[in-house]
């Protein structure tokens, strides 16, 4: 049988602040590995190539000061999986282009940056490109960077301080370590067309049906962001609130340009895991607001790609079938290109979906990582929460959620939640609470986290399910 040749074209962009140079090549099978160029600056680019007739392996270093990067390869002239081992110095971290390669002739491509520390326990994670100078694309990186070991545990999310910030909300557990408020900020320029041209074009379009969601949604006006007014009520784990009341923030000021406030505290808890409930239930919308589309709508009959999310576990104590997902992800690995919006789940606060519109209210939030059948990532992070109850997103965890009564509200003008007894948090469609004869919540809700000012009033009678 004639030999197959095998080959590795292997890819190094060096995200690194220093120079590195090619060392040590050595060859186990088939030829030597050989740089492109001795020596590879900041910011540029390598390709290290090998070849054999009955495979080929080997190892090769790049170094400079204080810095060792150590690969080793093997490409199986058989095919099938083949093997690239990264042993990084300290302070480096790499990220490949494809969760493994495949086949006899492989071209990987791996960037390395210096790498930003995460948590309490030594995690680290990539730089995020869209805050270096001159800014460039590297969402594939930073976000596979996200799932790194010792980056969204249970201990980091407990370890982070729970009073809310000086602008009223509580800020997430940032996984990110500390780039979550540029990214945001990013965002935020994106968003009041400040600054253009940074932004991923997934990322671009998603912002822009949320701004023409929040403007157009109502006929009686732009949306209003209502933010429950909390602050922690003890120090055992998972950690209560006291809810006394919400907060309007609106979205457009008196000169009719975006608030720059409101949009921030919106874009920190997106992308941060809150969870949000836009009010669109005729039974909960005043009279004057007219019909509200609800953001599933409205986004399936986008041009945006979507995916049907086939369960997540709000709004039921089995499995909610109604949430549609943008994008459409099904495997554990960032794809090629991508922004940093890779989990956008909207959905129906009523579990049945064959609702018309004005039967429910849409909620909304960034998961931590899309669901399908034997996600890793979506099931750890589910686990996770179960410990904390707070809201898993890709870069952060918060504790605005509904199971714990402390959903985040966009309400049409008219729309005013209180704090009730029972609920806790403002009723809504899908949150109503059951038998009027002995009041109970929705048994999802946890009322053991969340605390009322004992003077909060009974829970009027519409506020009960018919059924």
């Amino acid at each position: 049988m004639p030999s197959t040749e095998t080959s590795i074209n292997l890819l190094i962009v060096n995200r690194l602040s220093v120079s590195l140079t090619f060392n040590s090549p050595t060859s186990i099978i088939g030829s030597p590995p050989t740089p492109s160029t001795p020596a590879v600056a900041s910011n540029g680019t390598i390709n290290i190539t090998a070849n054999g007739m009955a495979g080929c392996a080997g190892s090769f270093q790049l170094v400079a000061e204080g810095y060792v990067l150590s690969i080793n390869y093997s490409v199986n002239p058989e095919g099938g999986p083949a093997n690239i081992a990264l042993n990084l110095p300290m302070g480096v971290i790499g990220e490949f282009d494809a969760p493994g390669y495949h086949g006899t002739s492989i071209t990987p491509h791996l960037n390395v940056y210096n790498s930003i520390p995460s948590g309490k326990d030594g995690g680290c994670v990539v730089p995020l490109g869209a805050l270096a100078n001159p800014p460039f694309e590297n969402g594939q990186d930073f976000s596979n960077s996200m799932f790194g070991p010792n980056i969204r545990s249970a201990s980091q999310i407990s370890a982070t301080p729970s009073e809310p910030c000086k602008s009223g909300y509580v800020m997430p557990a940032d996984f990110t370590g500390g780039q979550l408020a540029g990214a945001v900020a990013v965002f935020l320029d994106q968003w009041q067309g400040t600054e253009t041209g940074i932004c991923n074009s997934d990322d671009i379009a998603l912002l822009d049906f949320l701004k023409n969601y929040i403007v157009t949604a109502s006929p009686s006006g732009p949306l209003t962001l209502w933010l429950p007014t909390m602050a922690s009520s003890g120090n055992a784990e998972p950690i209560s609130y006291l809810l006394s009341g919400y907060m309007p923030m609106p979205f457009i000021d008196a000169g009719s340009s975006w608030n720059s406030d409101t949009v921030t505290c919106f874009l920190t808890l997106l992308l941060g895991g809150g969870h949000f409930v836009a009010i669109c239930a005729k039974d909960d919308l005043p009279s004057s607001s007219g019909s509200v589309t609800p953001m599933d709508e409205m986004l399936k009959s986008s041009a945006l790609t979507t995916k049907h999310d086939i369960g997540n576990s709000h709004y039921t104590s089995l499995v909610n079938v109604t949430g549609t997902y943008y994008l459409n992800i099904s495997s554990d690995f960032s794809p090629p290109d991508c922004g940093l919006i890779l989990s956008f789940l909207t959905g129906r606060t009523i579990n049945n979906p064959l609702a018309r519109p004005g039967d429910y209210n849409s909620f909304f939030q960034l998961e931590g990582w899309p669901y399908s059948i034997g996600s890793k990532r979506h099931t750890a992070d589910y686990e996770t929460y179960t410990q904390t109850l707070w809201n898993i997103s890709t870069y952060g965890a918060c504790p605005y959620s509904e199971k714990r009564g402390t959903t985040l509200f966009l309400a049409p003008a008219g729309w005013t939640p209180t704090v009730y007894q029972t609920t806790r948090m403002a009723p809504y469609v899908g949150a109503y609470a059951k038998n009027p004869s002995n009041p109970a919540p929705q048994a999802w809700l946890n009322t053991q986290l969340i605390e009322i000012p004992s003077t909060a009033p009974a829970l009027p009678a519409g506020y009960f399910d018919s059924e």
